[in-house]
């Protein structure tokens, strides 16, 4: 029996401890944030929720306010965001008309499109050359290489050390 009685504790502790932690290992969403107050209670509230402390009492603004509140707040960062946005598609805009004025003026000098056509016509004469060097048959004679059998080679540093005597 008195086995029993310690079984029976042992196994109302392991029940017990394993509430304790599941609640405080609970999953909190990421919206949320889980305060503790003083160690007596803990509250689940929104992220950002404003909160005051009177007495022993918890006072945390209404769903209503809080969600007033962030839309307010969202709402004045997105003119902000929107104006900042607005400023840089200005600011590409005049690049980009400088850059439609620039390609204006390269287009209308003279040189260039000269040059771009001349370049042209040298690289269809370079296709021609190289089209009539195909077509025509080279001797297929064994190109002779230079004996370097009876040629003696010195040794380089064997020369400079003449030329430093």
């Amino acid at each position: 029996m008195k086995k029993l009685k310690i079984v029976i504790f042992f196994l109302i502790f392991m029940c017990c401890s394993v509430v304790v932690f599941a609640v405080k290992a609970k999953d909190i969403p990421p919206w949320m944030e889980d305060i503790e107050d003083s160690g007596r209670s803990t509250y689940l509230i929104p992220k950002g929720a404003k909160r005051k402390v009177v007495g022993s009492q918890v006072i945390i603004e209404t769903p209503n306010e809080y969600v007033a509140r962030r839309l307010y707040e969202m709402e004045e960062y997105l003119r902000e965001r929107f104006k900042e946005i607005e400023e840089n598609q200005g600011e590409f805009q005049r690049e980009l008309d400088e850059l439609k004025k620039s390609i204006r003026r390269i287009e209308k000098d003279h040189r260039f499109t000269e040059d771009f056509e001349k370049l042209k016509r040298d690289v269809d004469e370079l296709n021609k050359f190289k089209a009539n060097l195909e077509e025509s048959e080279l001797p297929e004679e064994p190109i002779e290489e230079p004996d370097a059998a009876d040629e003696i080679v010195e040794d380089p540093e064997e020369i400079v050390e003449e030329e430093s005597r």
